[in-house]
């Protein structure tokens, strides 16, 4: 019972993993279509952002709209 439950937790794990990995995937392939001006960083959306530089970009993107 408890090998079967430990390879079931092993597989949905692995699948979850992989899973995670697709936005990336999608990055590298879409990066040479980009713009060749724009810089592509890859796995941006891995980074935790510091909750003040959320809130600086948000005022940035409303300041440039107001102006």
């Amino acid at each position: 019972m408890n090998r079967r439950l430990f390879i079931i937790l092993f597989l949905l794990s692995s699948i979850y993993l992989f899973l995670s990995y697709i936005p990336n995937i999608y990055e590298a392939q879409q990066a040479k279509n980009a713009m060749p001006d724009r810089h592509v960083i890859l796995a941006e959306h891995i980074y935790t952002y510091d909750y003040n530089v959320y809130l600086s970009k948000i005022r940035q993107g409303l300041e440039d709209r107001l102006s």
